[in-house]
């Protein structure tokens, strides 16, 4: 009777571990075969790889979106070097969001043309939506699993109050029904990489890294 109880359990806990890694076994591998302007995909991969061997290097990663997203923008200010243009800053990105399993969804939550031009004369900054299940970085949580990030390219354009330095930023937060942002950030947009910007928009973009 024991031993049929025992069994059971094992079975169960088995199951329910399974079904929380099954949704892992997806990776968007075309979201790697990616180019961004200039930035071939072997440079690309240059960049995802030296992300993913930095990676083990960073603290544990624990459920709070603040401190994941501390940890990215830690990364993200080892791989940028102060001359980076800015279509190696989005391949960098990509490359460190690529590292731990995230989804690139769309760019700024809309479908424009020119999501750059659109965000610059609506005056906001240009981001892409990527999403993560939270059981890649080394968890298991049944729910929420969710990881909402957002990467933000900082228009150099836009004033802002002298406390906030002119970089870009990556944030994360994880989703629940309690907690959701607006469906349109989380649409997938069908492409499978973040686009790039036109030569005329990229040098207006091209700032120092501070």
């Amino acid at each position: 009777m024991i031993r049929g109880v025992l069994r059971a359990i094992a079975i169960a806990v088995t199951i329910i571990i399974a079904a929380n890694y099954a949704p892992l076994l997806s990776w968007h591998t075309d979201q790697d075969k990616c180019t961004f302007g200039p930035v071939s995909n072997e440079q690309y991969r240059a960049h995802l790889l030296k992300a993913q061997k930095q990676r083990p290097k960073w603290a544990a990663f624990s459920n709070d979106g603040r401190e994941i997203g501390a940890q990215l923008n830690s990364q993200l200010s080892e791989m940028l070097t102060p001359k980076a243009t800015l279509y190696e800053r989005i391949a960098i990105i990509h490359a460190i969001l690529r590292a731990i399993g995230a989804e690139y969804l769309n760019t700024n939550g809309r479908k424009d043309s020119d999501p750059f031009d659109s965000a610059h004369n609506r005056r906001h900054d240009v981001t892409f939506n990527y999403q993560v299940d939270i059981n890649r970085l080394v968890l298991f949580q049944p729910y929420p699993r969710r990881l909402w990030i957002v990467a933000g390219l900082r228009d150099p354009d836009l004033l802002r109050v002298s406390i906030t330095k002119q970089e870009d930023r990556i944030t994360a937060a994880l989703i629940s029904v309690f907690d959701h942002p607006p469906d349109a950030l989380l649409v997938p947009s069908g492409e499978s990489c973040p686009p790039v910007p036109s030569t005329a928009e990229a040098a207006r973009y091209q700032i120092e890294q501070k």
